[in-house]
């Protein structure tokens, strides 16, 4: 049983209260960026994650130009668990499972010598403890890649497992889910967001306040260890910046 605080009566939460208690946590920190629909999600997470999704895309973009791209790389955007959240809702997924500590959403660029084409493997590790992403594809933990839904509001289970083209990934990411692509078009879309009438405005439009800055920080990584330029900026409808650490390390 759980105790209940500091109380005097030694009362303590049984197992059904527990579970109704994180249900109820978990619907809330889905909600301020999921909202009430479809639209509702689309305009939140949207506004929650800014530049993020540039800022992958451009990395991804950059890799697919890059001739060292066989030798492999890896880029690490350091951020908040309410981050991961509002990707995955920008994403298309409404009731995706909340991360823990050091959770980590992987966006894997591969190239196909068969149809000579880029493709992505996207994973989501919710919890470290229970499934690492260092596991060999043939272990019963191994994280398993999944597609972009094509529409917002996919329920987690029902979500395509597997690869996807790199140029659908980014169709779908910046055209459909109409990420954006400036600090100026983020900025104005927030303004809009804070000047609508009252009753007009999304659910929970006071809760947007973990977002990623609006720039990416390079940095050279020496045995795995990443030495970033940190720099910190306000961010439209945000109160602060995450910190973004990038570095390239041999696969």
């Amino acid at each position: 049983k759980l105790p209940i605080l500091h109380n005097s009566h030694d009362l303590c939460l049984d197992s059904r209260e527990e579970k109704l208690i994180q249900k109820v946590t978990e619907f809330t920190f889905r909600y301020r960026y999921t909202g009430r629909s479809e639209e509702d999600q689309k305009e939140l997470s949207r506004l929650a994650t800014g530049l993020l999704p540039q800022a992958v895309v451009t990395k991804l973009d950059a890799a697919t130009k890059d001739s060292r791209a066989g030798k492999g790389h890896f880029t690490l955007f350091s951020a908040h668990d309410n981050t991961l959240m509002a990707l995955l809702a920008h994403m298309g997924f409404r009731d995706y499972p909340i991360p823990y500590f050091a959770a980590a959403l992987c966006f894997e660029l591969h190239w196909c010598h068969r149809t000579e084409q880029f493709f992505v493997r996207t994973r989501y590790s919710a919890d470290p403890r229970e499934q690492p992403l260092d596991l060999p594809e043939d272990r019963k933990q191994h994280v398993k890649s999944f597609q972009l839904p094509r529409t917002s509001g996919t329920p987690w289970h029902l979500r395509d497992e597997g690869e996807m083209l790199y140029s659908e990934f980014k169709r779908i990411l910046m055209e459909e889910r109409k990420s954006f692509c400036s600090h100026e078009e983020w900025q104005l879309a927030a303004q809009a967001e804070e000047e609508a009438p009252e009753g007009t405005r999304q659910p929970a439009e006071d809760d947007l306040d973990d977002d990623v800055g609006d720039e990416v920080f390079n940095g050279d990584a020496v045995v795995g260890t990443a030495t970033p330029k940190h720099r910190r900026r306000p961010t439209s409808g945000s109160g602060h910046s995450d910190s973004v650490l990038t570095g390239t390390l041999p696969v």
